[in-house]
C-alpha cells in the first residue's frame, strides 16, 4: 500500500516537473524572441509585423 502510494506521489512528481520545464521552455523562448526583435528594432534591420517592432520599441 505505500508503495503504491509513493509510485503515484513519484509519478505526480515527474509530472509536475515536465510541465515546470515545459514552462521554462516557453519563457526562455518567449525572451529570445524579445531580445531578437530589439535588438533588429535598434539596428534598423528588423523584418516583421508593425504589432511587433510597436511592442520592441516600448
Amino acid at each position: 500500500m505505500k508503495a503504491e502510494q509513493r509510485e503515484k506521489e513519484n509519478l505526480a512528481l515527474k509530472e509536475l516537473n515536465l510541465l515546470q520545464q515545459s514552462e521554462m521552455d516557453r519563457v526562455n523562448l518567449s525572451n529570445t524572441t524579445l531580445v531578437a526583435i530589439c535588438s533588429s528594432a535598434r539596428t534598423g534591420t528588423y523584418v516583421g509585423s508593425a504589432d511587433d517592432l510597436a511592442i520592441a520599441q516600448t
